[in-house]
């Protein structure tokens, strides 16, 4: 049985030295990536079982060898994490964990060895890994808030996204750069707005009769290695999976 402690500093830094070391499989999520990764599961509509979001962290096809106690080491610092990002979306009083923090230099974080770039990466996978369960339950009248949230949110994932981004802008006297600025400046609030977005669609199914729900159909998980379901042609974890390259 893994006993599951509270999430503090020193477990942040055991999980980032596991997940970031560099033996590590790269079908592996590093640590600040699979902290934003819990983030979007943690606000989802419905409860995502560990027994499936593990697998999406862990690559469990091509791991590096790990004894026993290490492997409930880590289990058991990620389960912490789940339930720390739980806790916080509950009390919607979220914050980035230890170690994730913007640099000084908006751009820098769009570099992808940022650990803001790693979260935004690993917070757009998990949702679009859950985007059916979220489409099934957000009302047409918060659809352009939530999209205005999640924007905020994947900004930082890659330049690529972010320069895109940019280019929709109508105003083109916004620069690329004082955008990138300002996307730090309200990324707090982004957060915390998608956090009451799930918290509160998982209070009102809590609290409804079960006689009245529709039931949502899970769509099949793709995985990370697998072609992209949107035709490009790339690994899912190369295009809509948004894992790192």
């Amino acid at each position: 049985m893994i006993t599951v402690p509270s999430f503090d500093i020193v477990l942040a830094r055991s999980l980032q030295s596991f997940l970031d070391a560099p033996q590590r499989s790269p079908d592996s999520m590093r640590y600040a990536e699979a902290a934003g990764f819990l983030f979007s599961v943690a606000c989802a509509p419905e409860l995502v079982k560990p027994s499936e979001w593990l697998p999406k962290i862990i690559d469990p096809d091509n791991a590096v060898e790990t004894s026993l106690e290490q492997k409930k080491e880590i289990t058991a610092g990620l389960f912490s994490l789940y339930n720390e990002m739980t806790r916080q979306v509950q009390k919607v009083d979220v914050a980035l964990p230890p170690d994730i923090s913007f640099l000084e230099d908006p751009m820098a974080n769009l570099e992808a060895g940022a650990s803001i770039s790693q979260w935004a990466q690993g917070f757009r996978s998990g949702y679009f890994w859950l985007e059916e369960i979220w489409s099934s339950y957000i009302p047409e009248e918060i659809d352009e808030e939530a999209g205005y949230q999640l924007t905020v949110l994947c900004f930082f994932s890659d330049k690529k996204t972010a320069a895109l981004l940019h280019d929709d802008v109508k105003n083109k006297e916004v620069t690329f750069e004082s955008m990138t600025e300002n996307m730090q400046r309200i990324f707090p609030d982004a957060m915390r707005g998608f956090a009451l977005l799930g918290n509160s669609i998982q209070h009102a199914l809590a609290t409804r009769d079960d006689s009245t729900r529709t039931p949502v159909v899970k769509s099949q998980k793709v995985g990370r290695n697998e072609l992209c379901p949107c035709g490009s042609g790339k690994k899912f974890k190369k295009c809509c999976g948004f894992a790192h390259q």
